[in-house]
């Protein structure tokens, strides 16, 4: 049986044996840890390790929890908490942000298209896209009201090189809808008779709210309803809408109350970019 003199020097002797790693003496330095025993000595060096795993990035050996510890007693005694690591949710929506990505199908006729292609668009207003772009999902306003006063300016082909530049940079984690105003209606209907009303609940959840070719059929007051809510509910979480339409945001050109209701909801979330210029010179 060993006396206190031998178990002693046995412990001090256990502790220079973790004192030698110089990495480890220095962590436990910098975090005014004093209070280490040859029992505790352990847990101070899972800690240090699990800290060098993150310092380094090494996110293959780690099961996305951080350690955390109020006082270096609850560190000796074992007593540590967990938190999610800000880097692997960052990693784990990247990847989940490329996977939305690959699974995505562009249509054929806008694959390729880019800025260059669009010359009738005013270089001011490709600027706002691209500012757009960088900005997202923070931008504020939060949306896009692209007005053109006719077809075949690019209107279109603009919404989706903004979807396709979102999709490059990973900045789309939970999906998009891109429709026609009309199909995005029809949708809605079609969704009223299920149970889980999908639809409807991915139009107010997903990053991003694309319709083309808004109020070139007048909608009635049952969709004019709906379409104000979904927009109401993803503008209070701060998520955005892009819209296209050859009706300028001006009130009077929306004389029904439910639409200017919907109209004066659209302009506060969105930021208005005219592509053309009226017949009487203003700009559009």
């Amino acid at each position: 049986m060993i006396d206190k003199e031998q178990k002693d020097r046995l412990d001090a002797e256990f502790l220079a044996q973790y004192y030698t790693n110089s990495d480890f003496y220095r962590w436990l330095q910098k975090n005014g840890f004093n209070q280490q025993t040859a029992s505790s000595i352990g847990n101070y060096f899972a800690l240090f390790q699990q800290e060098l795993m993150c310092e380094e990035k090494r996110c293959y050996d780690c099961a996305g929890l951080m350690p955390c510890w109020e006082t270096e007693k609850d560190v000796k005694n074992g007593r540590i908490r967990n938190k999610k690591c800000p880097i692997f949710i960052q990693q784990a929506s990247e990847r989940k942000g490329k996977s939305i990505a690959d699974r995505i199908i562009i249509p054929k006729n806008f694959e390729h298209v880019t800025l260059d292609d669009l010359p009738e668009i005013p270089e001011e207003v490709k600027q706002k896209v691209k500012s757009f772009i960088d900005l997202f999902p923070n931008n504020k306003p939060y949306g896009l009201y692209i007005y053109a006063n006719r077809h075949g300016v690019g209107r279109t082909s603009l919404m989706w090189i903004i979807v396709k530049e979102l999709l490059r940079r990973n900045k789309i984690f939970n999906g998009f809808i891109f429709h026609t105003t009309a199909m995005f209606i029809d949708a809605l209907q079609t969704d009223m008779f299920t149970h889980e009303h999908y639809f409807r609940r991915k139009a107010i959840e997903c990053d991003l709210l694309v319709l083309d070719d808004f109020g070139r059929e007048r909608e009635t007051d049952w969709s004019s309803g709906k379409i104000e809510a979904i927009f109401e509910e993803r503008t209070w979480n701060g998520l955005p809408i892009i819209l296209s339409s050859t009706l300028p945001p001006d009130p009077w050109v929306w004389q029904d109350k439910k639409e200017k209701s919907l109209m004066s909801k659209i302009s506060k979330a969105t930021q208005i970019l005219r592509l053309t210029e009226d017949d009487n010179g203003r700009e559009s």
